[in-house]
């Protein structure tokens, strides 16, 4: 499969649009089946090419792999909506919450809060963990801010 990536990455700085495009919608195809995210360090390496317009296509199908929100909520759970089990669970909540940008400011839905979780499920894509399982623990911390809420699903 690394071969069929070098390859699509080369076909990349073809002089056509369709070639060009085609390899990238290939590329993207193979991200959104990458589970376990087994190709970023190559896409992540590979996007150090000279020609902007191949690292503006790697950039983007890398995107793909940060694509993520709960199955059963329209919002990312506020990270201290994270179940209790989780290991070390009171030090990752103030460790990305410090991580989460203060430009949010004290918002009415606590943004900085929904960007917390962000930033964890980021953290543990990028260090192995299933995709199906980071949606899982989206899913459980939806499920507990909406209980939280009295049930409702505001957004």
């Amino acid at each position: 499969m690394q071969k069929e990536m070098t390859a699509l990455v080369e076909k990349f700085g073809d002089n056509r649009f369709k070639i060009r495009q085609q390899a990238y919608e290939r590329l993207v195809e193979i991200v959104e089946e990458d589970e376990k995210m087994v190709f970023l360090p190559f896409l992540k390496d590979a996007v150090r090419y000279k020609d902007s317009e191949t690292t503006r296509r790697i950039k983007g199908a890398m995107d793909y792999y940060y694509v993520f929100k709960p199955d059963n909520y329209s919002l990312i759970p506020w990270i201290d909506m994270l179940p209790e089990d989780f290991p070390d669970r009171k030090n990752v909540i103030i460790k990305y919450l410090k991580k989460s940008p203060p430009l949010f400011g004290d918002g009415w839905d606590y943004p900085d809060y929904r960007w917390a979780t962000t930033l964890l499920i980021c953290d543990l894509l990028d260090n192995g963990t299933a995709r199906h399982e980071a949606i899982n623990l989206l899913n459980a911390m939806a499920e507990k801010e909406k209980r939280h809420k009295g049930g409702h699903n505001w957004k």
